[in-house]
């Protein structure tokens, strides 16, 4: 055979006019602006309703941008990351060329030629390069927006009750039940009480709500985020629990108000005035309309707090037996341990009492259909990914066939099984790398910019919806299925080189024994 006759029967004629790229660089350029939106978290559907107050022209391109940017929400990324595989070639050449110089160490010199064989046709690397981005950058952003679904609906569930489960209507028996339920067993890690009154501040008479707690066992029995309070909770409470007269004041009506950490708080109710000193800050700032603040209508114009302020349980026990105050015991379940069969147990041991359990916020048959489309959702990146694998098998075996000739050559000058098959790994694996960096780049500014547009789509969220918001998460679950992907697309590199690295040299071998 001929050397040079056999590589001349590889030759590609590209057509790589202007006029072919316009495609992608349309492509490229809508998603590029989408993915710029997402990054810097700009929501024209938001801002639209923002524009008649500054006039009628500026409303309409709001209107028109916000139509844009709604179309481009489903389809900007997948655009983003056609344009980018097609305008790339020469950025994915130099990153395979940089990877090229890694396998030397493994495969030899002769890994340089993987560098020149699979560059022979820029389409067929472009179109493996976008399979590989598309099904990876979908996976991350759906896995990622379902992982943050469900994140925020569990916590928005444990947020509203206090904790995994709360009990309300105690009666007289309630240090009595919030003593046994401390030693129940190990299925509780801690149950705190907590005693909730509403005050009003003398200067404006706004009513704002306070709960009363115990600053050694609260953090153990109470839902929080350590991202809501403006200092270390465990310094906060200790302070506490030095300080009968202090307070975590409301962020929001803290700010309303002028008052910062260190300053004073005046509360008077029943006769009786309290000065309590503000050893630090909780929750969200919601009192500015432009921090995503809960606006009042105009025609009751006015500040009016949603939020509420910890103080030490003996303080709201110093004000008469006639104010009303409510009480309620938080409890939290161990790790594992089922909350509704642990809410079960406490229901049977206290009939009398009520019992609210975190998890009955997002059960239910809403809950059912929803947790329904979650799976389907989870099942489809599977099956995509399954698809993908094949089609990148497909196309890695019919390039290293189209090459058959060529590699045999290369291996009658001697090269073993290990270096054929580390030549061909090396001309797939580097392309599939590089599109999967590309898809996560462009998987989680996708998922970012959805949790940024769902926590300002609105302007007047409920405050828990301030308090614990959306946020950026891959639970255990998120990055098990993630990596069954990425392992999916890799096993479309490795067994077509597996089989066609064995067949050609057994061929190779077999056609040399009957000669």
């Amino acid at each position: 055979m001929d050397p040079a006759k056999a590589l001349r029967e590889y030759v590609y004629v590209e057509d790589v006019r202007p006029s072919r790229k316009r495609g992608a660089i349309i492509a490229f350029s809508l998603g590029l602006y989408k993915i710029i939106m997402l990054i810097l978290g700009i929501n024209f559907l938001t801002l639209a309703q923002f524009g008649f107050s500054f006039g009628f022209l500026l409303a309409i391109i709001f209107v028109l941008l916000g139509i844009l940017d709604f179309a481009l929400t489903f389809v900007g990324p997948f655009l983003f990351l056609y344009g980018a595989t097609q305008l790339s070639t020469g950025l994915a050449a130099r990153f395979h060329s940089k990877f090229t110089a890694i396998s030397r160490r493994l495969v030899g010199d002769i890994a340089s030629l993987a560098s020149k064989s699979v560059f022979r046709n820029p389409r067929r690397v472009a179109g493996l390069v976008f399979l590989v981005a598309l099904i990876a950058g979908y996976s991350i952003w759906v896995t990622g927006d379902l992982a943050s679904m469900e994140d925020y609906n569990i916590r928005q569930a444990k947020v509203r009750v206090g904790s995994d489960i709360r009990l309300a209507d105690l009666g007289t028996n309630a240090s009595t039940i919030l003593t046994q339920l401390q030693t129940w067993n190990n299925n509780i890690t801690g149950a705190t009480m907590e005693k909730e009154a509403r005050f009003t501040l003398p200067s404006t008479g706004a009513g704002f709500l306070l709960k009363g707690i115990d600053p050694q066992t609260w953090a153990k029995g109470a839902y929080y985020e350590p991202e809501w309070f403006s200092d270390d909770i465990n310094t906060l409470l200790g302070l506490m629990s030095s300080d009968t007269n202090s307070v975590i004041m409301d962020r929001g009506l803290a700010d309303y108000y002028g008052i910062r950490a260190g300053g004073t708080l005046i509360l008077s109710q029943s006769g009786l005035t309290v000065s309590l000193r503000v050893i630090g800050l909780f929750g969200p700032e919601y009192s500015q309309p432009t921090g995503g603040g809960i606006i009042q209508p105009t025609i009751f114009p006015g500040f009016f707090p949603q939020g509420w302020s910890y103080v030490p349980q003996p303080l709201i026990n110093q004000f008469p037996p006639s104010f009303s105050t409510t009480d309620s015991i938080l409890v939290k379940a161990g790790s594992g341990v089922s909350v509704s069969g642990l809410a079960d147990s406490i229901r049977t041991a206290y009939p009398s009492v009520a019992v609210e359990e975190a998890q009955a916020s997002v059960q239910g048959a809403t809950g059912i259909v929803f947790g329904g489309m979650l799976n389907v959702l989870r099942l489809g990146t599977v099956f995509a990914a399954a698809a993908a694998c094949i089609g990148v098998g497909t196309v890695s075996y019919t390039g290293f066939k189209e090459r058959e000739k060529e590699t045999t050559m290369i291996a009658v000058r001697g090269l073993s099984y290990k270096q054929v098959l580390g030549l061909l790994i090396t001309e797939v694996l580097p392309l599939v790398i590089f599109a999967l960096i590309l898809a996560t780049i462009v998987g989680l500014i996708t998922v970012r910019g959805d949790i940024l547009a769902l926590n300002t789509q609105s302007f007047s969220p409920d405050y828990y919806s301030l308090l614990a918001p959306r946020r950026m998460v891959y639970p255990f679950w998120a990055q098990t299925t993630l990596a069954a992907i990425v392992g999916l697309l890799l096993l479309g590199v490795f067994v077509p080189a597996l089989v066609f690295a064995r067949k050609n040299l057994s061929k190779m071998s077999r056609t040399v024994r009957f000669a």
